[in-house]
């Protein structure tokens, strides 16, 4: 039976249930189980001896991991009950502002948990979740920054599992001379400098400085006409918005000022209501050609 076509069958039953009912651990149990159901002929007994028979093999040494694992996963288990979590969550969201920040503070707590690459995983994204999330920082962008500054930091550090699992693996006349050391270690440090800035500058919002470079690139005048040229512009804009004209730019947009009616609000701190008088506020209306240029990147 384990011969045929019907071995395909328990990796399938994995990944369905898994996608199915997200529950991965449970999806694997079953499919081992029908694995072990094929390989005993369908004898139910047998393909449970089987299947325990089979885990206990493979385990083997590997079960201080499995215990270490779980223990991890009880003490940021009991951290999250604990509302530490939530506690650090609620004061970062107050305290950190914008996206660089929230990046760097994530890279930052990655590499101060360095004992473990497990534990790091575990707190790093329990905690910085919610952060990331206010400032809609895609979960995959977290999850790179996360396995960046995980198992990297760990295996170099004097104090972590990885160099006592590492150490214990290698004879000792397999390391290289000092000097060779050296380089390896520079190299490797090289990379992670690269990475983080990778990180740090991934999809982050174009600024005037960076819009007169790249015009001066893309021109060749020189930067500080540039320069001139753009803060200029941005005045007029402004003037011609403040003595209440809009500013019209076929192909661009319309810079126009729009009249608010007066409202009733509230003060949550003080708990009183105030009356905000009509005001006018300048708005951006893109042109067609622009937000379709937008909607089609």
């Amino acid at each position: 039976m384990t011969a045929t076509a019907w071995s395909i069958l328990p990796p399938i039953i994995t990944i369905v249930l898994a996608l199915w009912t997200k529950e991965v651990y449970m999806s694997l149990i079953i499919g081992i189980f029908s694995g072990a159901m094929l390989f005993a002929g369908g004898n139910f007994l047998q393909a449970t001896l089987t299947m325990f028979q089979v885990m206990a093999d493979k385990v083997g040494s590997n079960v201080n991991i499995l215990v270490f694992l779980v223990i991890l996963g009880i003490l940021v288990a009991a951290i999250t009950r604990s509302g530490a979590t939530k506690a650090y969550g609620d004061w970062a969201v107050r305290t950190i502002q914008g996206r660089r920040s929230a990046l760097a503070i994530t890279a930052l707590l990655g590499i101060v948990i360095f004992i473990d690459d497990y534990f790091n995983c575990l707190t790093v994204g329990t905690v910085m979740r919610p952060v990331t999330d206010k400032f809609k920082i895609a979960r995959t962008k977290l999850a790179y920054i996360i396995d960046a500054t995980a198992a990297p930091i760990c295996i170099i550090a004097p104090v972590s599992s990885w160099a006592a699992a590492v150490g214990s693996s290698l004879p000792a006349d397999c390391f290289l001379a000092p000097p060779f050391q050296i380089i390896q270690m520079a190299i490797y440090l090289q990379s992670k400098i690269l990475d983080g800035y990778i990180i740090y500058n991934y999809n982050r919002d174009m600024t005037k400085a960076d819009i007169v470079s790249e015009i001066a690139r893309s021109t060749g005048i020189d930067k500080n006409t540039v320069l001139t040229s753009v803060e200029s512009f941005m005045e007029e804009v402004k003037k011609s918005l403040a003595a209440g004209e809009n500013v019209y730019l076929r192909g661009f947009g319309s810079f126009i000022v729009k009249r608010r009616a007066q409202k009733t609000a509230r003060n949550i701190s003080q708990n009183t209501t105030m009356i905000i008088p009509e005001h006018d506020i300048p708005s951006f209306k893109p042109a067609r050609i622009f937000m379709n240029q937008v909607a089609n990147k």
